[in-house]
This record gives C-alpha cells, structure tokens and sequence, in this order.
C-alpha cells in the first residue's frame, strides 16, 4: 500500500499545469495542458490563449507563476480565455501539486526550519514494521525541485524508487524559495542558510521513531558531496557517498570545470586567465565587482561572461564566498564512517583525479574506509553518454540504466551490517 501524509505547518503549492508560448500581447497560447491540473479540471485546453487569471492580465509564463504562487489549494480560481473568436471564463478550484508514491511506503510531506523560512521535506518510510535504516540525498547547485512527481524517469527519483524497494527511509530537503518551501529566490539564498536546512533534515531522520539511528547514510551529489562530509563530521552517520563532488576549496574545483567545459564547448581560451583572476578577487577577496574592475580595469570586459546575471554559476556571490570558506578537505579526515566515492566516467564538472583525492584524504589522514567505486558510461546528472562530449553536449539524453543503483544498494548493505 502507498499513503501520503502531510505534516502541519507548511502548505502545499498549486498546480496551474499548462505549457505556455511567450504572449504575442493577446494573451499566452496554452501550449500543454497536464491531465490531473488545477488547468485541466477548470477545462483550459491546448490552443486557448490564456488572457486573465483572476484579475491580471497574462502576458507569459512569469505572470502566470506569481498569481498561482499565491493561491492555496481549495482557492476558486478564475481565469478568462480566448477559443477561436469567443471569450470564456473558467472557473473552479485549485488543486495541489501531485506527490511521488513509492511502492510500499508511505511519502511524508514536513518541513524544518521557522516560519518565513520553513523547507519542505519529503521523507518515505516504508509500510512494514521499523525501525528502518534510512539515507539522507543532499543536491547540488541547482535551483530545480528535488521532487520529480511529473518526471518518472528521473534519474534521482529511480535512485530513490530503488532504496524504497529495498525497505529504506528516504529523505530529500527542498531548498529555500523553491518548490512548497518559504524564504527568498533559490538564487539569492546563502550557502550557509542551505547547510543549516540541511542539518535540519539529519537531525529530523534522526528523531524519526522509525529510523535506525545507528543506521544513517548521506549521499551527496555535485555540490550536496560538499555537504555531506561538513554534516557528518559533526553529527556521526553510518556511511558516506558522493558522486560528482570535490574536496578542493570551491574556487579552485570551479575554475577547474570551468577550464573542462570551455575546451567541450569549443570556444576560445583567451579569456579564461581573466575570468579566473576576477573570480578570485570577487570570491577569495570577497571584493564587489566595482571594486575588483577599479583595481583591474582590464577585468571589466569579462564581467559579463563570468556573472551572467550579476551571479556566478547562477547564485549570489555570497553563496560562493560561503562555500568557498568551507573546511571541505577538513571534513573528509575527521568524519569517521563507510565511505564511497562514485565516479561518473563522463563527469565533466568533477573529475576522477578529485574522486581519488577524497579517498586518498579519507584513507591516509582519516578513518581509513573509503574506496573508490566506478560508473562507467555515466555523465555527471547520472545519464549514460558514449563519450564525455556527449554528456556535455546533452547532459539529460541518455539511458537510465547506468547500475548506480545496484552499486549504492551494495554499499548499504555493507555500511549498514
């Protein structure tokens, strides 16, 4: 049996569920309409052009997502669209977005952190008598949702599917500003405000009367690899993974894959020695950029290239400068668990030389139980690629059949003996 329960405290957001084209000024085509939406029950259909919801005009995607962001589910939603020659108003009321059911689980919708900047926590534990051992995702960069209802195939969700099958606890924590959580624009948050959701997270698994405490894995991807370790160094977990992750300080790993994807993408080199400089002025300097051209005029031409945006991989400086501080490398020699690093062979943003690095830190200056676990074929968002150019070049074509799955499951198994 799958159930869902939904904790107090956090509401759920709505789901509009259309597609829509760029408005041409007589309202957004509706290109997509999902079968279970807020959209489709109020009878919005592919071809309408979407020109009001409630009282604002709907000149695109943006104005679309403020209004819904707004509404509660059960809120009657109106909406006024153009059919053909006609006008039609629409009305019903909004539903919520749809939850990830896992076989033999229950999916537990709670949150951590206050009000204002409250997190949504999606934490499945399965239908059979516990306590349970559990393991702890821990995402990357990304600001997207870590929630993949609408996205079966989704690597991460598979990964997950796969634990759940295998009587696990699983347990995800959204990022501030995305998805049901509070708190500011993902992009605007603090690597710091990120962290501290994080051990928020552990220590809600750990509470949880149905999880074996003793039995506690992180399993950090990209950037969530930095993480784990920072976690686990100071609250004690049974195992440790990462894949795509590095233990140098984060201006040098992101100069590095800078370097990587620049040579994949086939563009010039001539300036990365300047991007590399003003990064270091705005990271490791905690310069503003005024600051850093007044001292290097001959910077200001790459500006725009380094911090599309105004931000450099698409979040705040102060996010970087954050993570940049982080005693990363520190945290691989005091944590003291099983450790496994997962090499993704067509990783072009961590490379195999950094896996490595990690295990030579953990098993000569730490606990000494870390080894190195290959993936071949795999690209750095958990695709099978032919080539690393490939991965590069389509990053989310490929199969899912990439056996990280069998590979965590065998690590589990060990860790949690």
């Amino acid at each position: 049996m799958t159930a869902v329960e939904l904790r107090p405290g956090l509401r759920r957001r709505v789901f509009f569920g259309v597609r829509l084209a760029e408005s041409d000024h007589n309202g957004a085509r509706v290109l997509e309409v999902h079968p279970d939406s807020t959209a489709a029950a109020i009878g919005v259909v592919v071809g309408d052009r979407l020109l009001r919801i409630g009282p604002e005009a709907v000149l695109g995607p943006d104005e679309l997502r403020r209004y819904v962001g707004r509404l509660v589910p059960g809120d009657e939603v109106e909406v006024e669209v153009g059919r053909g020659l006609d006008r039609q108003r629409l009305r019903g009321l909004a539903r919520a977005w749809p939850t990830e059911l896992f076989s033999g689980s229950t999916m537990i919708l709670d949150h951590v952190g206050p009000p204002g900047r409250r997190q949504r926590v999606f934490l499945t534990r399965p239908n059979t008598p516990g306590p349970h051992p559990a393991v702890m995702v821990i995402r990357g960069f990304s600001c997207r949702s870590c929630e993949f209802p609408l996205r079966p195939r989704e690597p991460l969700r598979l990964l997950l599917e796969a634990w759940a099958r295998a009587g696990l606890c699983t347990l995800r924590v959204e990022k501030p500003g995305v998805g049901d959580s509070d708190g500011p624009a993902c992009a605007d948050n603090t690597f710091e405000a990120e962290l501290a959701g994080s051990r928020g997270g552990l220590e809600l698994l750990c509470r949880a009367d149905f999880v074996d405490s003793d039995r506690i894995a992180l399993f950090g991807h990209s950037v969530g690899g930095m993480i784990a370790p920072l976690l686990a160094a100071s609250r004690p977990v049974a195992a440790v993974g990462t894949l795509g992750t590095s233990a140098l300080r984060f201006s040098d790993c992101a100069a590095a894959s800078r370097r990587r994807q620049i040579v994949l993408s086939g563009a010039s080199l001539r300036d990365l020695e300047a991007m590399e400089s003003l990064q270091a002025l705005l990271v490791r300097e905690g310069m503003t950029v005024n600051q850093a051209t007044a001292l290097r005029p001959d910077l200001a031409r790459v500006v725009p290239r380094l911090l599309p945006g105004g931000r450099l991989f698409g979040r705040s400086l102060t996010y970087t400068r954050q993570l940049d501080r982080a005693e990363i490398e520190g945290a691989w020699r005091r944590l003291d668990a099983d450790v496994a690093i997962f090499h993704a062979e067509h990783d072009y943003v961590c490379v195999r030389e950094e896996a490595l690095h990690i295990v030579q830190v953990v098993n000569e200056q730490g606990c000494g139980r870390a080894r190195l676990v290959e993936l071949p074929g795999v690209g750095h968002l958990l695709y099978t690629h032919p080539s690393v150019e490939a991965a590069f070049a389509a990053p989310e074509v490929g199969s899912t059949d990439t056996g990280i799955a069998e590979a965590t499951l065998e690590w589990l198994r060990r860790a949690f003996a």
